[in-house]
């Protein structure tokens, strides 16, 4: 318990990065300098399940602290290396900067509604993740490593937002905020109804997609308030949605116990109620202006042509067509057919780019 609490102490230092970014970049490309930290810090953690779970199986759940610890090190020493030196803007005390934490909550009713509406989403993204384990062993027979490789699925989720970041930019952080907080309700559907590995597979990368977009488009919002103070409110926004998280994993946890999957369900989507309703509310124009402005209704046919569309067709045809192929019990295959399809992808999306590199250069 003593480990634990200090590593949640530590692992904040991943939290001032993302301000500290925001803080350095241009006002025009915020939202999208935003995206690119979140993707990687949201890789880790997502591609650090599949990690930890192989490590675990193979080598035994100490094997894994010892390697974190080698990456820690490794990380802050590198860090130290490349990152500019700051000088802080305030010469205020640390006991003066947490009760303007107070104030700030008080008087920016913008920073209260991001808050809330990200730990709502938040709390249902954390009671997937917290049952997963549960569900993949319960029905399926599957094992840790394998469970950890749906880290790897959602990955796919993680490479909206910096797309995210480019949309808010240039429509404004709530259309992707609304969207977000459908996407996610969508994926609860998902996960009710369609009762396959590969419903479980569509269903979180919808889950990442729909939570990462919201996520970098909320930041967006509570960083142009103060720029000054970006930190702090870094802190209550970050605050606010892991203490939503926690609730979304204790009340996982008790639906599993009381009634099993279908409740984790029932749960996961009562948890995204008020999200959409903040997020599609008066104060965004409402559902019909959110869709509106999404590019995918917008300008149809410059989505179909975007990289999310292609990574989208790519990952939910392949996984499910190798899911058909491989049945249940060959995940792991599943899963490399899958990172076939979304390195392609990228490569199909890169292309044109290199080919006019080259043709400039020549």
């Amino acid at each position: 318990m003593v480990a634990s609490a200090l590593v949640g102490v530590t692992s904040s230092v991943a939290q001032q990065i993302v301000p500290f970014a925001a803080e350095l970049a241009e006002p025009s490309r915020r939202g999208a300098t935003i995206g690119t930290v979140m993707s990687g810090l949201l890789c880790g953690i997502l591609l650090g399940r599949a990690l930890a779970g192989a490590v675990g199986d193979h080598y035994g759940w100490r094997a894994m602290f010892w390697f974190g610890l080698l990456l820690a090190v490794a990380v802050g020493l590198l860090l130290a290396v490349v990152l500019p030196r700051t000088r802080p803007r305030t010469q205020e005390s640390y006991g003066a900067l947490l009760k303007s934490l107070v104030i700030l909550w008080r008087e920016e009713p913008e920073l209260r509604r991001a808050t809330m509406i990200q730990g709502c989403l938040f709390g249902s993204f954390s009671a997937l993740w917290t049952i997963l384990a549960l569900q993949l062993d319960a029905r399926y027979h599957l094992s840790a490593e394998i469970a950890g490789l749906f880290g790897i699925v959602g990955a796919v989720g993680v490479l909206f937002a910096p797309i995210a970041g480019k949309i808010a930019d240039r429509r404004g952080p709530h259309t992707v905020i609304g969207l977000g907080s459908v996407i996610m309700l969508a994926s609860w559907v998902v996960f009710g109804m369609w009762g396959m590995i590969a419903g479980l597979i569509v269903g979180v990368i919808l889950l990442d997609f729909g939570e990462q977009g919201a996520l970098v488009s909320n930041q967006h919002v509570i960083y142009a308030l103060h720029p000054e103070a970006r930190n702090r409110l870094n802190t209550i926004f970050m605050g606010g949605m892991f203490v939503g998280g926690a609730v979304g994993s204790a009340g996982a946890s008790l639906a599993w116990q009381f009634a099993g999957w279908a409740a984790v369900c029932t749960f996961g989507r009562n948890r995204l109620g008020p999200a959409c309703l903040r997020s599609c509310g008066r104060e965004t124009g409402g559902l019909n202006t959110i869709l509106r402005n999404a590019p995918v209704f917008n300008r149809p046919t410059s989505f179909l042509r975007s990289p999310v569309a292609l990574l989208l067709v790519f990952a939910v045809s392949t996984m499910s067509a190798a899911a058909c192929f491989a049945g249940q019990k060959r995940l792991t295959l599943t899963v490399i057919f899958f990172l076939m399809a979304i390195v392609s992808a990228i490569v199909a999306i890169r292309i044109p780019r290199w080919k006019k590199i080259l043709d400039d250069r020549a």
